[in-house]
């Protein structure tokens, strides 16, 4: 979030000002229909126009961005309470048998992580429905631009370093959240594992074996329902540009 804050406050501070002061060294005619822009109040009215366009664009794209980022986290977060909840029930399985009190205690608990383990799945496929195509078209542009950007002579590509740079932290910033949802859920697996299942009934042991099953399932988002998103296809996707540059440039 303050990457975003720090990218928002830069955009304001340094582009607009320099999209509005300086139309005439953009390519894109501005304020088609307020000619002559040179002269006043053609030119405020276009600097007005201009500015409210580039902040509703910078303000919407920070927004999806910051809204995507919020939802990964909480769902890794609702898996870190999943795992963190069965460590506990670890040491209430121990007390098994001893009471109804306690039996009724686990069969309870047992039905609140089943319950729960199914609403952070369920998130996990709304995430994935909602953010999977528009995440699959930013890799894609993403990629296609910093092979472009680095196939270009070194004195042109330095003057592109701040988009580059950007481009690459967005893409590191998506798998990076991909990750810690993937490792959220295989941290969940563990713990049901060693949840001390051995000492339930029969019953219980078999509702424990329902939530393995469902676990042991990789919790991945696609992007494009292709592409996992997680730290390794930020890897392979460096290595490929890297060779498609070596080989254009050989």
């Amino acid at each position: 979030i303050m990457w975003y804050i720090f990218h928002l406050v830069n955009d304001v501070m340094i582009y607009i000002p320099a999209r509005t002061f300086g139309m005439e060294n953009f390519s894109v005619v501005s304020c088609v229909g307020l000619e002559p822009i040179n002269a006043s109040p053609n030119r405020e009215a276009c600097m007005v126009i201009l500015a409210f366009q580039e902040l509703t664009a910078i303000v919407t794209v920070c927004t999806y961005d910051i809204t995507l980022l919020f939802l990964f986290s909480h769902t890794a977060a609702v898996f870190q309470i999943l795992y963190e909840e069965m460590m506990s029930f670890s040491v209430i399985a121990k007390t098994c048998g001893r009471s109804d009190e306690a039996n009724s205690e686990i069969e309870d608990r047992l039905k609140k992580i089943i319950f729960r383990h199914a609403l952070a799945l369920h998130a996990v496929d709304k995430l994935e429905a909602i953010f999977s195509v528009a995440i699959g078209v930013g890799f894609g542009i993403t990629a296609i631009s910093l092979c472009l950007f680095f196939v270009l002579p070194m004195d042109v590509c330095r003057s592109f370093a701040p988009l580059i740079c950007h481009s690459l932290f967005i893409l590191f910033l998506y798998c990076f959240q991909g990750q810690r949802l993937t490792t959220a859920s295989e941290k969940f697996e563990m713990a049901v594992y060693c949840c001390g299942w051995e000492n339930l009934p029969v019953k219980q042991q078999r509702q424990v074996l329902l939530i393995l099953k469902q676990a042991q399932k990789p919790v991945l988002v696609f992007a494009g329902c292709v592409i996992p998103i997680r730290i390794y296809t930020f890897a392979i996707t460096l290595q490929s540009i890297y060779k498609f540059v070596a080989i254009f440039k050989m």
